[in-house]
């Protein structure tokens, strides 16, 4: 239970670092200057944070069990944008969204 409790710790913290990196690069005109970027410079110390988690939860658990839960970090993501970034699915996306629900449920099953 603590492999996966550290799986999706890890899982999060990627959505999030994702999130930000993202935001990040949005305000800048060269790809160099993404060092100068706040928001690109936490996410990045978050996917290595969440790097650890994942190495960690794998020390504890197999890897079969481990990487559909790291597909956690897609639906973070996803709320993240829908939610913060005022993003809007569409029918399409919500479909594919629900399909990849099912499959990584169907996988834990």
């Amino acid at each position: 239970m603590l492999g996966i409790s550290l799986a999706l710790i890890a899982a999060t913290f990627s959505g999030i670092a994702l999130f930000l990196q993202k935001s990040g690069l949005k305000k800048i005109e060269k790809p160099l200057d993404a060092i100068k970027s706040k928001e690109w410079i936490i996410g990045t110390v978050l996917l290595l944070i969440s790097f650890i988690f994942y190495i960690s939860s794998l020390r504890i658990e197999k890897l079969v069990i481990i990487q559909p839960i790291l597909n956690f970090s897609i639906i973070v993501l996803i709320f993240l944008e829908s939610f913060v970034s005022k993003y809007k699915l569409t029918k399409h996306e919500m479909l594919s969204l629900t399909l990849f629900l099912v499959g990584v449920i169907l996988m834990q099953v």
